[in-house]
């Protein structure tokens, strides 16, 4: 038999106002974080390009321009893919699919004004 905890008390769960707040202020960091080093990698990549860089070793480790591989793919297999995806929203519809649920928590900002 499964027990079910009803969360009647935040405090007892350690969901205080300054846990939310500091949750909120790490998520916002870790946006704004993303950016900058957005910024300065395409920086870097920029230089070791103009530099003609494979690689170079810093005292803060070794920064390596590498080539990821993009595929593209024929008409025939986006046409697949099509079809896959059109079959997956009628069994969705239909109820045939079935899906799982999980937990999981969304932090959305306030907007600045």
């Amino acid at each position: 038999m499964e027990t079910k905890v009803k969360v009647t008390d935040l405090e007892e769960n350690k969901m205080t106002p300054d846990i939310v707040r500091k949750y909120a202020d790490i998520k916002n960091t870790i946006k704004d974080l993303a950016i900058q080093a957005k910024e300065i990698e395409n920086t870097i990549l920029f230089g070791m390009q103009q530099q003609e860089m494979k690689s170079f070793k810093s005292q803060h480790g070794v920064f390596s321009l590498i080539s990821r591989k993009i595929w593209q793919y024929t008409e025939a297999v986006e046409e697949l893919e099509l079809q896959v995806k059109v079959k997956r929203a009628e069994e969705e519809e239909s109820g045939a699919a079935k899906f799982l649920e999980s937990p999981s928590l969304r932090f959305t900002a306030p907007k600045n004004e």
